[in-house]
């Protein structure tokens, strides 16, 4: 294609940017994500310097994107290539090819979630985890008891009680109200989010 037949022009070298944005990252899953969004860019593009990046490229990658996958990954892709650039800029380049561009996505229909039947339910909870005690590997030891449970009666979403900490089991006083307004305490699961820990909460 006509983009890979471009002159390889003098500059910083796109694996060298990554480079230096990965020493400010700690995920190791977020740095993968980051590496394999730039190859594919560089399969399109060639290896292009940092510098020479133009908004018509852009504007072209977002192109490719959509003919590649649905809108919404095109868009994830995209954010993913525009962290470099936001990155780069003003450490290495004057101006973001990237300012400006967006993908822009369809909200689809909510769909409502349909919940557990008693029968779902009953083969979640006589199966040989809480039967006989079993802990596959796959289940990662006492989580295949405990997650079903927490999720059964709080509600809460599996990603944020899977990052539970003992900590986050704490005592908490309130007013009972239904006892004449006195001080009661209760035992409360606690989920937040701490960055420096990796916790994450939806929105």
């Amino acid at each position: 294609e006509a983009a890979q037949q471009r002159a390889k022009p003098v500059g910083t070298p796109l694996q060298t940017v990554v480079g230096l944005w990965a020493e400010t990252q700690t995920d190791p899953k977020t740095i993968a994500r980051m590496k394999a969004v730039v190859s594919g860019f560089e399969d399109y593009f060639g290896k292009l310097t940092i510098e020479a990046i133009t908004t018509d490229d852009m504007w072209a990658y977002t192109d490719k994107l959509l003919k590649a996958t649905t809108p919404a990954n095109a868009r994830v892709k995209f954010r993913v290539f525009n962290t470099l650039l936001r990155f780069a800029r003003p450490r290495i380049i004057k101006h973001n090819p990237a300012d400006g561009i967006r993908i822009p996505v369809k909200s689809a229909p909510e769909t409502k979630r349909l919940g557990l039947d008693l029968a779902a339910l009953n083969a979640i909870f006589s199966s040989a985890v809480f039967v006989s005690g079993e802990r596959p590997e796959g289940g990662c030891g006492e989580a295949a008891y405990w997650l079903p449970l927490l999720a059964l009666y709080t509600g809460a979403r599996l990603n944020e009680l899977g990052q539970l900490r003992r900590t986050d089991i704490v005592r908490e006083t309130y007013i009972d109200a239904s006892n004449g307004d006195v001080d009661a305490t209760a035992w409360v699961i606690r989920i937040t989010a701490n960055a420096a820990e990796g916790l994450k909460i939806k929105t």
